[in-house]
């Protein structure tokens, strides 16, 4: 649906897509540079995440433009983004980690942000709203990553992987909304 561009010239991808309104929706992740880690091995990419709009699902306007602000810094990845409507406001959930060393340093690794918005445009971050941590132990407690969020009927779920990227298992959390 996206290829590279002036502004996103590599990595374009991991495009979550809601029709809102009758227009089309996609938060997608979108390379930003590359960087050499310490380790003296191959470079890691840094990627953000963007917004794009359309009326047909084929022509996207799109400006580049990083949309959540970065709490580890620039070198910041943020990944697969997914939005649900909730409280009066649109939530999204993603995933975000260190650029580097994130394979095997479990602090480095892969953690699920949250950011909240009135307009689709402007995104306020507060990792802390959702309060989704860390495990003490077990399948889940060195990394959190590829959220996804749903609805059925009233409840509001979330499917996320663990550590190793889900090697070592994937977990179905509920909402639970206070009145």
């Amino acid at each position: 649906m996206l290829a590279p561009s002036l502004n996103e010239p590599f990595l374009v991808g991991d495009a979550f897509v809601k029709v809102l309104n009758g227009d089309y929706h996609m938060w997608y992740i979108h390379g930003v540079r590359w960087i050499q880690g310490g380790d003296g091995g191959a470079p890691d990419r840094v990627y953000k995440i963007a917004h794009a709009v359309s009326n047909n699902a084929i022509d996207w306007q799109r400006d580049g433009r990083q949309i959540i602000s970065d709490v580890l810094g620039t070198d910041e990845c943020q990944a697969l983004p997914t939005v649900l409507w909730q409280g009066g406001c649109y939530h999204m959930l993603f995933c975000f980690r260190a650029a580097t060393d994130f394979r095997a340093n479990p602090a480095r690794s892969y953690r699920i942000g949250h950011a909240s918005s009135v307009d689709l445009q402007h995104w306020v971050r507060d990792d802390s709203v959702w309060n989704i941590g860390l495990s003490p132990d077990g399948w889940d407690s060195e990394m959190l990553c590829y959220p996804h969020l749903f609805q059925v009927g009233a409840q509001v779920y979330l499917l996320y992987n663990g550590n190793s990227f889900g090697r070592d298992g994937f977990g179905l959390a509920r909402l639970e909304i206070e009145p």
